[in-house]
């Protein structure tokens, strides 16, 4: 029994309750805090949430790069598709198409929409990326990380535009 002046016992499950930091539907989760003694890493505090966004785009970013050059069908096709277009179709139509007065050959004027083209082949190749990292529960855990969501946003973004660039440098 409590005398009169005493606050009542709080069940096991409310003191655990109250434990917990108040949080909301809006606000935003927590990031957790650094280890003790962790230092500066390349000129960012290792504990501001900037340096987790710049830690985890980066590994993104790397891990799309990666991926492309660990897939020999991949890489082969992304080489063999363009040329084979450039080459065939180009050089099929290349006496189809002259030009009045120009004094560039078709293959010339068809390369630039060759290269944009492997560009565009990239991002679609990258949206089934995403889909496929999300079946697997890649980017679930990656949100699980103490990254933000635009970091893991940003981090798929220049890992595909890097793939994109390095196919079109290749070609």
């Amino acid at each position: 029994e409590r005398s009169p002046g005493e606050a009542p016992a709080k069940s096991k499950g409310a003191a655990a309750r109250s434990r917990r930091p108040a949080t909301s539907a809006f606000s935003p989760s927590p990031q957790p805090s650094p280890p003790a003694g962790a230092g500066v890493e390349g000129g960012i505090a290792a504990g501001s949430a900037l340096a987790y966004d710049l830690a985890t785009l980066l590994v993104l970013a790397r891990r799309d790069l990666v991926r492309f050059f660990r897939q020999p069908s991949r890489l082969a096709g992304a080489l063999g598709q363009p040329l084979i277009f450039w080459l065939v179709i180009g050089g099929g139509l290349s006496g189809t198409f002259r030009l009045p007065g120009a004094e560039v050959s078709y293959l010339a004027y068809f390369f630039p929409g060759v290269v944009l083209m492997v560009v565009l082949f990239a991002a679609i190749f990258t949206t089934a990326s995403v889909i496929e990292d999300r079946h697997r529960g890649f980017l679930q855990s990656v949100q699980a990380g103490p990254g933000s969501r635009p970091g893991l946003v940003l981090g798929k973004t220049l890992g595909s535009a890097s793939v994109a660039l390095t196919q079109a440098a290749l070609f």
